[in-house]
């Protein structure tokens, strides 16, 4: 059903709920579960330490405002779909989420996402956080921004891009055939393969060192 304001806590499991409009709000504390919620119009979902967030749709609708989806350090989400919403990993983690058609991954203030896959414009931008094992395809993009941002495992695929700058850091990632990694000013990338048909460009003030350049890759410096 539509909800305008729920908390589940304590043990508590809620399923398949839409929190629909601006102002609408779905809380998810310490010992409660949400699975299959729908954020959508504008509105809101925050799960704290000790909530957990199973198979979650955060998408804009009709709205003017975009929906929002945020979580807290000690509080887990999977298998979220971001459908041109907004999705915070702000000090929690999240595993094996899709942002796609305009949606925004935020990783913050510690958090951590493990298996995210970003196409169709969607874009996840690391400030502050780790993403580890992400797959860009498709016009997906990856944005490193600081120094407290750490990319792993990245596999950047036809149509994906990484854009490395500010300090953040790209480790062990492959750039594979129609893929780009940009390493822009203050940009770190280590221990990086370009395989055949993938593109490298490091940028007045980016660094890259042990990288890989397969036969048939590009490497720009």
């Amino acid at each position: 059903g539509y909800i305008t304001h729920q908390e589940v806590k304590n043990g508590g499991v809620t399923k398949d709920i839409t929190v629909n409009g601006f102002g609408a709000n779905q809380f998810i504390h310490d010992g409660g579960t949400a699975i299959g919620t729908s954020v959508t119009n504008g509105a809101g979902l925050a799960v704290s330490s000790g909530g957990t967030l199973i198979s979650a749709n955060i998408n804009k609708g009709k709205s003017w405002a975009y929906a929002a989806t945020t979580i807290y350090s000690g509080g887990v989400a999977s298998n979220t779909i971001v459908d041109n919403g907004y999705f915070n990993v702000a000090g929690g983690t999240s595993y094996n989420s899709i942002i796609c058609n305009n949606g925004q991954e935020n990783i913050r203030e510690g958090g951590i996402a493990i298996g995210d896959t970003v196409s169709n414009n969607g874009e996840q931008t690391i400030s502050n956080g780790t993403a580890k094992g992400t797959i860009l395809q498709s016009g997906g993009k990856q944005n490193l921004i600081n120094s407290n941002g750490l990319a792993e495992d990245t596999v950047i695929s036809n149509g994906g891009v990484q854009n490395i700058s500010g300090g953040g850091q790209a480790i062990g990632n492959t750039v594979s055939a129609g893929g780009t990694q940009n390493v822009n000013k203050g940009g770190f990338a280590v221990s990086n393969t370009i395989a055949a048909g993938g593109n490298q460009n490091v940028l007045n003030g980016g660094t890259t060192s042990q990288t890989t350049v397969q036969s048939g890759a590009s490497q720009n410096i």
